[in-house]
């Protein structure tokens, strides 16, 4: 591929011009493309050169994209664009790809990712094992779904954290352009409460990012360290401001809602608190999902 361009300029009077023009028109991307700007084939063989990098481009990234990662491109992550100035001629640009335009996205949308690297960088697309979980996730973002949170299930190892991840990144990629939080409750829990002692500006900074980010995903929910002051604190005003904001969040979780209510039944007085938790996740519950099995990464 790299060496094509070099070869270009000499095709247009080479004897082999007409069956590199032919081999350009039968890929059907780019025939598609010629259509779309009305470029006959004997304007396409006079401006081979420009139509010959953009074929480049767009065969390589079409059929042969290896992924951002492993993109050897003479322009890594960009691609050129072919459009008609006001002129009418034609005219060659470059911009990103739509995959480093994605990945661009979700990072920019990402208010918090506590996930492995690779996750985020992963290009992997939803699976059988997600579908229940991505056709529920473009419900509640629907202006006319009232009830916005969802409790996803399933047992150490299944892979629930994953398969949500792909969730949060496909709703923070366009078209959909969301911003999103998805928390280790374990981790980030923990960090709010040293913050609420320790520096208020920090924990309010914080809380609001968690109260108004578009949509949350609370990781390993049920596992966090559970204490009065957390749940007063932290965990009640977060879910009672999303609550009232009507706003998207992902319960992913080892326990039912029952077990849930159960584990934050500390004692006699936290018992009258953990059902009024249990009611606030159920009062707002549109969907609970079950990843089963298990899943290696």
């Amino acid at each position: 591929m790299k060496n094509l361009s070099k070869e270009i300029e000499t095709l247009r009077s080479s004897k082999n011009s007409h069956a590199f023009l032919d081999e350009m028109w039968a890929y059907k991307p780019f025939a598609r493309k010629m259509q779309e700007l009305d470029v006959s084939y004997e304007e396409s063989r006079e401006q081979l050169p420009m139509l010959s990098r953009f074929y480049e481009s767009m065969k390589y990234c079409d059929a042969s994209c290896p992924g951002l990662e492993a993109c050897d491109s003479p322009m890594p992550h960009y691609v050129c664009l072919l459009s008609r100035n006001d002129l009418g001629q034609l005219e060659l640009a470059t911009g990103p790809c739509l995959l480093f335009a994605k990945a661009e996205a979700i990072r920019s949308n990402m208010i918090f990712h506590d996930v492995p690297d690779e996750w985020l960088q992963s290009n992997e697309q939803p699976s059988i094992r997600s579908k229940e979980l991505f056709l529920t996730a473009g419900r509640i973002i629907s202006p006319e779904t009232k009830k916005k949170w969802v409790l996803v299930n399933g047992d150490p190892g299944s892979g629930k954290s994953y398969v949500s991840f792909l969730v949060a990144k496909f709703l923070a990629a366009p078209p959909f352009n969301q911003t999103v939080a998805f928390i280790d409750v374990r981790r980030r829990f923990d960090e709010l409460k040293g913050e609420a002692i320790k520096d208020r500006f920090s924990f309010d900074r914080d809380m609001k990012k968690l109260t108004d980010v578009d949509i949350l995903f609370l990781d390993s929910f049920g596992d966090e360290y559970k204490n009065d002051y957390t749940r007063d604190q932290v965990l009640m005003p977060l879910l009672a401001a999303r609550s009232n904001r009507k706003a998207p969040t992902f319960f992913l979780s080892s326990f039912a809602l029952d077990e849930i209510r159960q584990l934050y039944s500390t004692s006699m007085n936290a018992k009258i608190l953990a059902n009024k938790l249990a009611k606030l996740i159920e009062n707002n519950l549109f969907n609970r999902v079950v990843i089963s099995g298990r899943f290696d990464i």
